[in-house]
Protein backbone atom coordinates (compact mmCIF):
# COMPACT_ATOMS: atom_id res chain seq x y z
CA UNK A 1 0.00 0.00 0.00
CA UNK A 2 1.24 3.48 -0.80
CA UNK A 3 0.90 6.59 1.24
CA UNK A 4 -1.67 9.23 0.41
CA UNK A 5 -1.23 12.97 0.85
CA UNK A 6 -1.86 14.38 4.29
CA UNK A 7 -2.13 17.92 5.50
CA UNK A 8 1.34 18.96 6.66
CA UNK A 9 3.12 22.21 7.36
CA UNK A 10 5.22 23.48 4.44
CA UNK A 11 8.92 22.69 4.64
CA UNK A 12 10.81 25.60 6.24
CA UNK A 13 12.59 27.05 3.24
CA UNK A 14 14.72 29.46 5.27
CA UNK A 15 16.01 26.64 7.46
CA UNK A 16 16.74 24.52 4.41
CA UNK A 17 18.60 27.36 2.74
CA UNK A 18 20.74 27.88 5.82
CA UNK A 19 21.36 24.17 6.22
CA UNK A 20 22.92 23.20 2.95
CA UNK A 21 24.07 23.87 -0.56
CA UNK A 22 22.79 21.69 -3.35
CA UNK A 23 24.26 19.80 -6.26
CA UNK A 24 22.15 20.41 -9.33
CA UNK A 25 22.94 19.05 -12.79
CA UNK A 26 26.45 18.20 -11.59
CA UNK A 27 27.22 21.79 -10.53
CA UNK A 28 27.69 22.86 -6.91
CA UNK A 29 25.28 25.73 -6.35
CA UNK A 30 25.49 28.00 -3.34
CA UNK A 31 22.16 28.11 -1.51
CA UNK A 32 20.14 31.12 -2.57
CA UNK A 33 21.32 31.15 -6.21
CA UNK A 34 19.14 29.87 -9.04
CA UNK A 35 20.62 26.63 -10.45
CA UNK A 36 21.63 26.62 -14.12
CA UNK A 37 18.75 25.59 -16.34
CA UNK A 38 16.03 26.87 -13.98
CA UNK A 39 16.08 30.50 -15.03
CA UNK A 40 12.69 31.65 -16.35
CA UNK A 41 12.50 30.85 -20.06
CA UNK A 42 9.82 30.12 -22.60
CA UNK A 43 12.08 27.34 -23.87
CA UNK A 44 12.26 25.46 -20.57
CA UNK A 45 12.33 21.68 -21.09
CA UNK A 46 9.26 19.72 -20.07
CA UNK A 47 9.06 15.99 -19.31
CA UNK A 48 6.86 13.42 -21.01
CA UNK A 49 4.81 11.70 -18.30
CA UNK A 50 2.12 9.07 -17.87
CA UNK A 51 -0.68 8.55 -15.38
CA UNK A 52 0.67 6.58 -12.44
CA UNK A 53 -1.73 3.66 -12.98
CA UNK A 54 -0.57 3.38 -16.61
CA UNK A 55 3.14 3.53 -15.80
CA UNK A 56 5.42 0.55 -15.44
CA UNK A 57 8.43 1.59 -13.36
CA UNK A 58 11.74 0.17 -14.52
CA UNK A 59 12.89 -2.94 -12.73
CA UNK A 60 15.84 -2.11 -10.49
CA UNK A 61 17.92 -5.07 -9.32
CA UNK A 62 18.20 -5.29 -5.55
CA UNK A 63 21.99 -4.88 -5.60
CA UNK A 64 21.75 -1.72 -7.74
CA UNK A 65 19.21 -0.24 -5.36
CA UNK A 66 21.38 -1.03 -2.32
CA UNK A 67 24.47 0.37 -4.05
CA UNK A 68 22.67 3.64 -4.77
CA UNK A 69 21.48 3.94 -1.18
CA UNK A 70 24.95 3.23 0.19
CA UNK A 71 26.62 5.76 -2.08
CA UNK A 72 24.03 8.41 -1.25
CA UNK A 73 24.54 7.76 2.46
CA UNK A 74 28.27 8.22 1.94
CA UNK A 75 27.64 11.48 0.12
CA UNK A 76 28.41 10.12 -3.35
CA UNK A 77 25.75 10.55 -6.03
CA UNK A 78 26.95 9.07 -9.35
CA UNK A 79 24.76 9.11 -12.44
CA UNK A 80 22.66 5.97 -13.04
CA UNK A 81 25.23 4.21 -15.24
CA UNK A 82 28.26 5.27 -13.26
CA UNK A 83 31.00 2.64 -13.18
CA UNK A 84 31.45 3.00 -9.41
CA UNK A 85 27.83 2.05 -8.80
CA UNK A 86 27.99 -0.87 -11.22
CA UNK A 87 31.12 -2.19 -9.53
CA UNK A 88 29.62 -1.74 -6.07
CA UNK A 89 26.35 -3.41 -7.12
CA UNK A 90 28.28 -6.41 -8.47
CA UNK A 91 30.13 -6.72 -5.14
CA UNK A 92 26.89 -6.44 -3.13
CA UNK A 93 25.22 -9.10 -5.31
CA UNK A 94 28.12 -11.48 -4.64
CA UNK A 95 27.94 -10.86 -0.87
CA UNK A 96 24.17 -11.43 -0.78
CA UNK A 97 24.45 -14.58 -2.88
CA UNK A 98 27.09 -16.05 -0.57
CA UNK A 99 25.05 -15.37 2.59
CA UNK A 100 21.81 -16.70 1.10
CA UNK A 101 23.58 -19.75 -0.23
CA UNK A 102 25.03 -20.66 3.18
CA UNK A 103 21.97 -19.62 5.21
CA UNK A 104 18.77 -20.54 3.32
CA UNK A 105 16.61 -19.12 6.12
CA UNK A 106 17.31 -15.61 4.79
CA UNK A 107 17.00 -16.49 1.10
CA UNK A 108 13.58 -14.83 0.84
CA UNK A 109 14.54 -11.68 2.78
CA UNK A 110 15.15 -8.90 0.25
CA UNK A 111 15.66 -5.16 0.44
CA UNK A 112 12.23 -3.69 1.03
CA UNK A 113 10.74 -1.14 -1.30
CA UNK A 114 10.42 2.31 0.24
CA UNK A 115 9.94 5.78 -1.24
CA UNK A 116 13.07 5.18 -3.33
CA UNK A 117 11.46 2.48 -5.52
CA UNK A 118 9.36 3.82 -7.07
CA UNK A 119 7.92 6.01 -4.30
CA UNK A 120 8.56 9.54 -5.48
CA UNK A 121 7.37 12.67 -3.69
CA UNK A 122 4.04 14.25 -2.78
CA UNK A 123 3.79 17.95 -3.54
CA UNK A 124 1.03 20.22 -2.26
CA UNK A 125 0.58 22.88 -4.94
CA UNK A 126 -1.05 26.28 -5.21
CA UNK A 127 -4.41 26.03 -7.04
CA UNK A 128 -3.19 27.54 -10.31
CA UNK A 129 -0.26 25.16 -10.65
CA UNK A 130 -2.34 22.17 -9.55
CA UNK A 131 -4.96 23.09 -12.16
CA UNK A 132 -2.34 23.23 -14.91
CA UNK A 133 -1.06 19.76 -14.04
CA UNK A 134 -4.59 18.34 -13.81
CA UNK A 135 -5.69 19.82 -17.15
CA UNK A 136 -2.63 18.56 -19.00
CA UNK A 137 -2.90 15.08 -17.58
CA UNK A 138 -6.68 14.88 -18.03
CA UNK A 139 -7.93 11.36 -18.63
CA UNK A 140 -5.56 10.58 -21.49
CA UNK A 141 -4.22 7.05 -21.72
CA UNK A 142 -1.16 8.12 -23.73
CA UNK A 143 1.83 9.96 -22.23
CA UNK A 144 1.65 13.76 -22.32
CA UNK A 145 4.17 16.60 -22.30
CA UNK A 146 3.81 18.28 -18.92
CA UNK A 147 4.43 21.87 -20.00
CA UNK A 148 2.58 23.90 -17.38
CA UNK A 149 3.82 27.37 -18.34
CA UNK A 150 5.73 27.57 -15.04
CA UNK A 151 9.17 27.47 -16.68
CA UNK A 152 11.22 26.73 -13.56
CA UNK A 153 8.81 23.99 -12.43
CA UNK A 154 8.86 22.38 -15.89
CA UNK A 155 12.67 22.53 -16.05
CA UNK A 156 13.10 20.94 -12.61
CA UNK A 157 10.62 18.18 -13.47
CA UNK A 158 12.63 17.38 -16.58
CA UNK A 159 16.00 17.58 -14.82
CA UNK A 160 14.93 15.18 -12.07
CA UNK A 161 13.56 12.65 -14.56
CA UNK A 162 9.83 12.89 -13.83
CA UNK A 163 8.05 9.92 -15.42
CA UNK A 164 4.57 9.55 -13.88
CA UNK A 165 2.00 11.68 -12.07
CA UNK A 166 -0.99 11.00 -9.83
CA UNK A 167 -3.31 13.89 -8.96
CA UNK A 168 -5.26 14.23 -5.69
CA UNK A 169 -7.58 17.23 -6.25
CA UNK A 170 -9.27 16.99 -2.85
CA UNK A 171 -5.87 17.29 -1.15
CA UNK A 172 -4.53 19.96 -3.50
CA UNK A 173 -1.62 17.63 -4.18
CA UNK A 174 0.17 15.52 -6.75
CA UNK A 175 2.41 12.48 -6.43
CA UNK A 176 5.43 12.63 -8.75
CA UNK A 177 7.40 9.50 -9.67
CA UNK A 178 10.89 9.41 -11.12
CA UNK A 179 13.33 6.99 -12.68
CA UNK A 180 14.76 5.08 -9.73
CA UNK A 181 17.01 5.10 -7.93
CA UNK A 182 16.84 8.79 -7.05
CA UNK A 183 17.58 10.94 -4.00
CA UNK A 184 14.18 11.73 -2.55
CA UNK A 185 15.42 14.32 -0.07
CA UNK A 186 17.35 16.26 -2.70
CA UNK A 187 14.18 16.31 -4.82
CA UNK A 188 12.14 17.57 -1.86
CA UNK A 189 14.72 20.25 -1.17
CA UNK A 190 14.81 21.38 -4.81
CA UNK A 191 11.02 21.67 -5.12
CA UNK A 192 10.74 23.45 -1.77
CA UNK A 193 13.59 25.88 -2.35
CA UNK A 194 13.38 26.76 -6.02
CA UNK A 195 9.73 26.53 -7.03
CA UNK A 196 7.12 29.14 -6.19
CA UNK A 197 3.76 27.40 -6.10
CA UNK A 198 4.96 24.36 -4.14
CA UNK A 199 3.47 24.67 -0.66
CA UNK A 200 4.91 21.49 0.85
CA UNK A 201 6.84 18.38 -0.10
CA UNK A 202 7.23 14.97 1.54
CA UNK A 203 8.31 11.44 0.62
CA UNK A 204 5.61 9.21 -0.85
CA UNK A 205 6.41 6.31 1.44
CA UNK A 206 5.02 2.81 1.30
CA UNK A 207 2.75 1.91 4.19
CA UNK A 208 2.87 -1.28 6.18
CA UNK A 209 5.93 -3.35 7.02
CA UNK A 210 7.75 -6.47 5.92
CA UNK A 211 11.08 -8.29 5.63
CA UNK A 212 14.06 -6.08 4.85
CA UNK A 213 17.84 -5.88 5.02
CA UNK A 214 20.45 -3.25 5.72
CA UNK A 215 24.18 -3.14 5.14
CA UNK A 216 27.35 -1.17 5.69
CA UNK A 217 30.94 -1.56 4.57
CA UNK A 218 34.44 -0.83 5.80
CA UNK A 219 37.69 -1.26 3.89
CA UNK A 220 37.63 -5.07 4.02
CA UNK A 221 34.39 -6.07 5.72
CA UNK A 222 30.69 -6.05 4.91
CA UNK A 223 28.15 -6.02 7.73
CA UNK A 224 24.57 -7.03 6.96
CA UNK A 225 21.42 -7.28 9.04
CA UNK A 226 18.53 -9.35 7.70
CA UNK A 227 15.16 -8.61 9.27
CA UNK A 228 12.70 -11.45 9.03
CA UNK A 229 9.15 -10.22 9.63
CA UNK A 230 5.80 -11.96 9.33
CA UNK A 231 2.22 -11.95 10.62
CA UNK A 232 -0.16 -9.22 9.36
CA UNK A 233 2.63 -7.10 7.87
CA UNK A 234 0.24 -4.61 6.19
CA UNK A 235 -0.57 -3.53 9.76
CA UNK A 236 3.01 -3.65 11.01
CA UNK A 237 4.16 -7.31 11.31
CA UNK A 238 3.47 -9.18 14.55
CA UNK A 239 6.71 -11.18 14.56
CA UNK A 240 10.27 -9.98 13.84
CA UNK A 241 13.74 -11.45 14.02
CA UNK A 242 17.13 -9.89 13.25
CA UNK A 243 20.00 -11.97 11.86
CA UNK A 244 23.53 -10.54 11.73
CA UNK A 245 26.28 -11.42 9.25
CA UNK A 246 29.83 -10.29 8.60
CA UNK A 247 31.55 -11.00 5.27
CA UNK A 248 35.29 -10.57 4.84
CA UNK A 249 37.31 -11.87 1.88
CA UNK A 250 34.31 -13.94 0.82
CA UNK A 251 34.01 -15.68 4.18
CA UNK A 252 30.62 -15.46 5.90
CA UNK A 253 30.27 -15.33 9.68
CA UNK A 254 26.91 -15.34 11.42
CA UNK A 255 27.11 -13.30 14.62
CA UNK A 256 25.06 -13.63 17.77
CA UNK A 257 22.68 -10.65 18.12
CA UNK A 258 23.98 -9.56 21.55
CA UNK A 259 27.58 -9.62 20.34
CA UNK A 260 26.72 -7.97 17.05
CA UNK A 261 25.05 -4.99 18.71
CA UNK A 262 28.28 -4.34 20.62
CA UNK A 263 30.37 -4.26 17.45
CA UNK A 264 30.83 -1.17 15.24
CA UNK A 265 28.44 -1.05 12.31
CA UNK A 266 25.58 -3.31 13.32
CA UNK A 267 23.94 -0.98 15.84
CA UNK A 268 24.13 1.84 13.27
CA UNK A 269 22.26 -0.27 10.71
CA UNK A 270 19.54 -1.21 13.21
CA UNK A 271 19.15 2.40 14.37
CA UNK A 272 19.11 3.81 10.85
CA UNK A 273 16.43 1.35 9.75
CA UNK A 274 14.35 2.04 12.86
CA UNK A 275 14.26 -1.61 13.87
CA UNK A 276 13.85 -2.81 17.41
Amino acid sequence: RRNRPRRIEPIARDAAIRARSVVFAGVLVAAGAVPPGLEASDEAPAPTVAHYDRWQPPDVPEAVLLAARLLQREGIEPPPNDAARRTLAHEIAAVLSRIRGEYPEVADVVARETYERPGGVILTLEPGLLGSVSRLLGDRSAPVTLRTGHARFDALNAALGLRAVEVFPSFGAVAFFFDPPFDVYSAIFDYSMWINGVLSAEPNEYMGDGPDLGLSRSETTWKLVFRKAWGDCPSGCIYRELLFFSVESGKVERIDPARAMALPGFAEIVTRKGWR
